[in-house]
């Protein structure tokens, strides 16, 4: 070597191979057609094409539960996304606070887990105040509600790199505001989430506010998740918003201009939600009346079967959605699909889901958001070449007849129909 290359530059090739050779070993006991799920803290370049990574023995201080944000951030933002931290924190004793904070930080990890030594007292939710297990309860809730969303930031990074979770200047590289961000960080392009990661003072009991940035873009609004509130960064240099935290939340926004599909019928597992109906969020873009982009909403979906590598041979469905206000079409495209023969098809239904939002006036807005595609049979979900793009006009008698359903936020709603597919994704 000449001296050139120490053997601490490479001497975590050494845990890489062994990643590699078991994950080729796993492929040849499925035959090919089983996917692996491998967990490694040891890494190199390239791991994470193997599995998911953990970034080590942690402990239940409040100190690393506020360095598990950049040290996950710095992974993904190199390539490795599939990575979380030891929710509470490996060594030591957690206390009630902790515990509640970092389970609801960990559900915004992209590997979430909690785990401890075995010497350490034991920390199921259940084993702390009522209180602290409803609040926890809720967070799993939240994480199980957006596995769609997760799924199709997984896919996402599986064929285009970009990381799951992101940094603040993903969006706004220029602004020091989020050049020096360490605590808030976005989850795909569409959640922003600020974790708390100190306790709070004697005085900060009851809630307390937090000075948050936000980014700005043309949609120039961001929506309380958990009570529909808007936020809008303002348009000074200061781009600072105040947040009302208590012990039962942290602030956790999305974008405008966003429609999520989420699983609100959560069961005992991810496996049993497998036929869970989907629900529709749309989020509308805050842009000016009349502005190019005013009002609309997009989103994406990614599905598959779950567990096999029948993917690479066309079976999946990647389909985007539209949603305009007022007269505009509203449409759902980008399905890519390769084998067209397949028996199972997903089908764009013809009719469209009313909605109605409104606007900072309180006046009601409608548009009309398409059917997600329909699941047939009980095959492996697919989409047949007639139905790849559709734009729909909803006839005026089914506008009347299909009820629209509020969301409490005065710029979002949550959509809900029995006729969307009891598929998966």
């Amino acid at each position: 070597m000449g001296g050139l290359l120490e053997h601490r530059e490479i001497h975590n090739l050494y845990g890489h191979y062994h990643h590699r050779s078991t994950y080729e070993g796993l492929m040849r006991r499925g035959e090919g057609n089983q996917r692996p799920f491998l967990l490694t803290r040891s890494l190199f370049v390239g791991s994470h094409r193997f599995g998911f990574v953990w970034t080590g023995d942690n402990r239940a201080e409040w100190t690393h539960l506020a360095a598990s944000i950049p040290m996950i951030l710095s992974a993904a933002v190199c390539g490795v996304s599939a990575i979380g931290a030891d929710v509470d924190g490996f060594f030591a004793d957690t206390s009630e606070e902790l515990h509640i904070r970092w389970q609801q930080a960990g559900i915004f990890y992209p590997f979430y887990r909690s785990h401890a030594h075995m010497d350490t007292k034991r920390r199921e939710p259940w084993l702390f105040s009522k209180r602290s297990l409803d609040v926890v309860r809720e967070a799993v809730l939240v994480r199980y509600r957006l596995l769609p969303y997760w799924y199709t930031l997984f896919a996402e990074y599986a064929l285009t790199g970009d990381p799951i979770v992101r940094p603040l200047w993903w969006l706004d590289a220029l602004s020091p505001h989020f050049q020096e961000e360490q605590q808030a960080f976005l989850v795909g392009s569409d959640f922003l989430v600020r974790p708390i990661v100190r306790p709070m003072d004697d005085d900060q009991v009851n809630g307390f506010e937090l000075d948050i940035a936000l980014p700005r873009d043309d949609n120039n609004v961001w929506i309380d998740y958990f009570s529909g509130l808007p936020f809008f960064p303002t348009l000074s240099d200061e781009p600072w918003v105040k947040y009302g935290v208590t012990l039962r939340n942290i602030p956790v926004f999305v974008r405008g201009g966003t429609i999520l599909l989420t699983k609100e019928r959560v069961k005992r597992s991810s496996t049993n939600m497998f036929h869970s109906p989907y629900t529709v969020h749309i989020y509308p873009s805050a842009a000016a009346e009349g502005a190019p982009g005013g009002g609309v909403a997009t989103g994406r979906v990614y599905v598959d079967d779950y567990n096999s590598f029948e993917y690479l041979r066309g079976k999946f469905v990647y389909e985007g959605f539209a949603y305009y206000p007022k007269a505009r079409d509203n449409e759902a495209r980008d399905a890519r699909t390769k084998d067209e023969d397949a028996e199972s098809t997903w089908i764009l239904r013809s009719e469209a889901l009313p909605l109605e939002i409104l606007d900072s006036n309180d006046e009601p807005l409608t548009g009309y958001l398409s059917d997600f595609p329909h699941r047939e049979s009980e095959k492996l979900p697919h989409l047949s070449r007639q139905s790849q793009t559709a734009t729909n006009h909803p006839p005026s008698s089914q506008r009347d007849a299909l009820a629209a359903k509020k969301h409490a936020s005065k710029r979002t709603i949550a959509a809900t129909s029995t006729d969307i597919p009891k598929g998966h994704a």
